[in-house]
């Protein structure tokens, strides 16, 4: 029996799987997959588009999208490598457990996730 598909919901919206707290990002931008050892990712209807970085070269992703952890995405203006992505799947919290904490764009415009110090100031 093949492994069941695993998708998450990347977006502003808190309620995504993978939630990042910019303005230029939709309430639900775009979904990855993990299919085994693929994974996949696609834009959802986004405002401002969905876009595959690879080796320099960057396009718009009409339809889903295999994707490799050195690829970057660019969701509306944050860009994130899909290692970054991987890294923020958390299992979903035990009812009684705190939520996990958003993606945030620091002062310093770059994304780094709430609470923790920012890679690019330190802040």
């Amino acid at each position: 029996m093949p492994p069941s598909v695993l998708r998450y919901l990347i977006g502003r919206d808190p309620g995504c799987a993978i939630p990042i707290a910019d303005d230029s990002i939709s309430r639900r931008h775009a979904q990855i997959a993990l299919d085994g050892a693929q994974i996949r990712v696609e834009d959802v209807g986004s405002s401002n588009g969905t876009f595959l970085i690879r080796q320099g070269q960057s396009r718009k992703l009409d339809k889903e999208e295999i994707v490799f952890s050195t690829d970057t995405l660019q969701f509306g203006s944050v860009q994130l490598t899909v290692k970054e992505l991987l890294d923020n799947l958390k299992p979903p919290p035990a009812p009684s457990a705190a939520p996990k904490a958003s993606m945030i764009r620091c002062a310093c415009g770059m994304v780094k996730t709430q609470g923790e110090k920012c890679p690019g100031c330190g802040q």
